[in-house]
């Protein structure tokens, strides 16, 4: 399973990077002050919930 990396950028120019993958319904997960959107994909502990969780629904998360 792939997920697609994209970036929004607020009135002050700041940007903020959020990943979307999966298929289903929509999920948001929350970011929080240690989440970083293309390490968690990728590592040992947040690797196999993350990408459970896209099976069923379009996971939606951002950088904090």
């Amino acid at each position: 399973m792939e997920q697609h990396i994209h970036y929004c950028t607020g009135a002050d120019g700041t940007r903020i990077a959020y990943a979307v993958a999966g298929k289903g319904s929509p999920l948001v997960r929350a970011g929080t002050v240690f989440s970083h959107v293309e390490r968690d994909w990728e590592s040992r502990l947040w690797s196999h919930p993350l990408r459970r969780l896209a099976r069923r629904h379009v996971l939606v998360r951002y950088d904090a």
